[in-house]
């Protein structure tokens, strides 16, 4: 739609010379090409903090839910040598 507009609103318009209507069609291309420009720079940063981001938050899930599980296994494992030094020493 926005092409189209600018086709008609200035490509169209009798009262401007040929190189006054390339001049102003190739500035109007510039401008655009410069914004999709933008636009496609911004997206790819914000993709790649937002991998980022859930790259972090997903190893904080993983660290929240196996640190639990290897302090109850470590402290299985710690009853059993107490346990075992104790039978050991003869107690």
């Amino acid at each position: 739609m926005m092409l189209r507009l600018l086709l008609d609103n200035v490509v169209l318009q009798h009262g401007l010379s040929v190189s006054a209507r390339n001049r102003m069609v190739l500035n109007c291309i510039f401008v655009m090409a410069g914004a999709v420009a933008l636009w496609m720079i911004a997206c790819y940063y914000r993709n790649v903090f937002g991998a980022l981001a859930g790259h972090r938050m997903i190893r904080d899930l993983r660290v929240a839910l196996v640190q639990p599980c290897a302090t109850a296994v470590a402290s299985v494992f710690c009853a059993q040598s107490d346990r075992r030094d104790r039978l050991a020493r003869g107690q």
